[in-house]
């Protein structure tokens, strides 16, 4: 396996005292070019996948500086989506039939979840309770949300449409996704007490539901009138745009933390990415948090645990991309949660840094 670069700084403080300070990891790959970074625990436990030398995926789990592959259910490819505290990894993989299955991976073992009756399933997230949820494919090859749970899988169903997909769940059981309605448009939903509830737009005719945590705060993205996508927050029944950051013309909310701080990417008229922190009524890129001269460029994110560390995925020199990880620096935590010292850049739009570099999809 390749090693991790890493950089040696000597930084100046700024007089921007209120900026976050991070260090970032790129996660390395299994021989391939590509690396994505999905879901990350408050033990700063990383899960995502990783391309070996003959361009197929494999699902990771990184800590403490170490890559694992976690490999399939007997065929080629698999990738993880959701880790919950307990270290529980959730995601999805082929078996020797080269069908992709939904699966839960704990203490070594993979174990394949199945479908609602058709031959295709993954799996999103987990919580604590052990419940996951995901999409999966019906006997009439329909793909529907899906909740798991005491060795079941429920089909959730859809708003009347063919097609469901759930994203998260919460310790409560709530679980946020979007399904199509008759008009066969994408609606953002809340389902609880076996009732899927639509969540509205900003005028438009989509929304998707990323994200909830355990007060009910629902992320995602709704269309406005004008056909542009907008990240949302949602509680009290209200949808709240959250704007774009800098240029951007649209944006996606992906996840959501305990605190309210928010993560997700947006784009600009040419389509290039970039990652967002919405803390505190501001939507920050994500980039200009890096230092000039950075290899890594950031481009989404797609989770952020309770001590504010955010994982995703940009490209680097080569335009090949890469996982990455924000550690929040400013967090108080406990020792195991912590990067290696030799393994991470620091970073922040209060420090000015001088860096020396020691060593060098199918989304």
């Amino acid at each position: 396996m390749k090693r991790l670069f890493f950089i040696t700084l000597l930084c100046l403080i700024t007089t921007n005292a209120a900026a976050a300070n991070y260090s970032l990891i790129e996660i390395d790959t299994f021989g391939g070019s590509y690396s994505f970074a999905n879901d990350i625990n408050d033990s700063g436990q990383v899960v995502g996948y990783a391309y070996d030398s003959s361009n197929n995926k494999h699902a990771f789990l990184y800590e403490n500086g170490s890559l694992i592959n976690l490999g399939t259910l007997g065929g080629s490819r698999s990738e993880a989506n959701g880790i919950n505290n307990s270290g529980q990894i959730v995601g999805s993989a082929y078996d020797s039939s080269g069908k992709s299955h939904a699966f839960f991976y704990e203490n070594g073992t993979m174990t394949d979840l199945g479908t609602l009756g058709g031959d295709y399933s993954i799996a999103h997230a987990i919580n604590e309770a052990r419940q996951i949820v995901g999409q999966a494919y019906t006997a009439t090859n329909q793909y529907h949300a899906f909740l798991y749970s005491d060795n079941i899988m429920t089909d959730l169903g859809t708003f009347s449409g063919s097609f469901g997909r759930s994203e998260d769940i919460n310790e409560l059981g709530q679980i946020v996704g979007y399904a199509k309605n008759s008009s066969n448009n994408n609606r953002a939903f809340l389902y609880e007490n076996g009732t899927m509830s639509p969540l509205g737009t900003f005028g438009g005719d989509e929304s998707h539901a990323y994200g909830i945590n355990e007060s009910g705060q629902i992320a995602g993205s709704a269309e406005n009138s004008a056909g542009n996508t907008h990240a949302f927050l949602y509680e009290n029944g209200t949808m709240y745009d959250l704007g774009v950051a800098g240029n951007n013309i649209s944006s996606v909310a992906e996840d959501i933390n305990e605190s309210g701080q928010i993560v997700g990417w947006g784009v600009d008229s040419s389509w290039n990415e970039s990652p967002f922190l919405y803390d505190n009524g501001s939507m920050i890129n994500l980039n200009d948090y890096l230092p000039t001269g950075s290899e890594l460029t950031l481009n989404v994110a797609l989770g952020i645990n309770n001590y504010g560390d955010i994982v995703g995925y940009g490209h680097n020199s080569d335009g090949a991309y890469r996982g990455f990880i924000l550690y929040n620096q400013d967090a108080v935590r406990s020792s195991s949660s912590v990067p290696e010292p030799t393994s991470f850049l620091l970073i922040g739009s209060g420090l000015i840094c001088i860096a020396r570099r020691l060593t060098k999809n199918d989304r």
